[in-house]
């Protein structure tokens, strides 16, 4: 297993198909022109499927409609821009092989996308998951359309107690 905890929130995720862009040198060479990444990736060669998995804990951030368009805001750089990075490696371009051969397999082309943000959260935060959900879905739509039917994407941001009861590599 391969476990990852940031934000105190832990993932156990298969080692042979996991990784973090930000353990890759071809992303250090390109985030310091404000370049953002997920905080870990795993392909579930069963499903066809790259989770992309941002953590936070926004437990202690007070309850603002300021503070929630924030998280939005920086949770679609990160999505976006781990995007683009997953893109350059199906479009085999020269940064795009070299992660490839920096986590060492090869992305198959037809791999379904799933970008999952799992916030931890104090319990009066929780009623307003449906619309930071919602407004994250809507910024993050009109990538899902630019890459239809190319690449199939899903995007959506869950609580760290749900994302527990959903998946198996969530503790």
């Amino acid at each position: 297993m391969n476990t990852i905890i940031e934000s105190g929130i832990t993932l156990n995720l298969p080692e042979d198909r996991s990784f973090r862009f930000e353990n890759c040198k071809s992303y250090k060479e390109i985030n310091g022109f404000s370049f953002k990444e997920m905080d870990a990736c795993w392909y579930d060669n069963k499903k066809q499927t790259l989770y992309l998995v941002e953590l936070k804990d926004y437990s202690q951030v007070p309850n603002t409609r300021e503070k929630s368009r924030d998280l939005i805001t920086n949770l679609v750089k990160k999505s976006t821009d781990s995007l683009q990075m997953v893109l350059a490696m199906l479009l085999d371009t020269e940064h795009g092989n070299k992660f490839q051969a920096e986590i060492g397999w090869d992305l198959p082309v037809g791999t379904s996308l799933k970008f999952i943000s799992i916030i931890k959260t104090e319990s009066y935060i929780k009623k307003y998951f449906q619309s930071l959900n919602q407004g994250y879905k809507t910024k993050f739509s009109p990538f899902k359309k630019l890459y239809n039917p190319f690449i199939d994407i899903k995007a959506f941001v869950i609580n760290y107690d749900k994302a527990k009861e959903k998946f198996e590599w969530v503790k």
